[in-house]
């Protein structure tokens, strides 16, 4: 069972992944700094990665609830003022129309 879980996790986060990624090229391309970009890669990466674990650890996963999940960590990490208000709503918008890959990688392990 283990070994099943650690699958599905692991769809899961390459799935967030692959939309996290999409978000990094709109994320980089204003912001002046090697130093700056590599924080917001490493704050993405960590957003990322929780999305990726709740959601894994959720049983029936929803549009509703991954939504909320997606708002919960990025929100966290705009209120820790790791990122700005706009980078918070374009890394939201971007995880949340990546439901339906989510859910795919989901369905496919199951």
């Amino acid at each position: 069972m283990a070994g099943k879980d650690f699958i599905k996790g692991a769809a899961i986060g390459g799935t967030v992944g692959i939309i996290a990624g999409a978000i990094a090229g709109v994320l980089f391309a204003p912001k002046p700094g090697k130093e700056t970009r590599e924080d917001i890669k490493n704050y993405l990466n960590e957003i990322k990665d929780k999305v990726a674990k709740q959601v894994s650890d959720v049983s029936e996963l929803t549009r509703e609830k991954y939504a909320e999940i997606s708002h919960k960590v990025v929100s966290n990490y705009r209120d820790l003022k790791k990122i700005s208000d706009d980078q918070a709503g374009e890394i939201e918008q971007d995880l949340d129309e990546g439901y339906d890959k989510v859910r795919a990688a989901l369905d496919k392990e199951e």
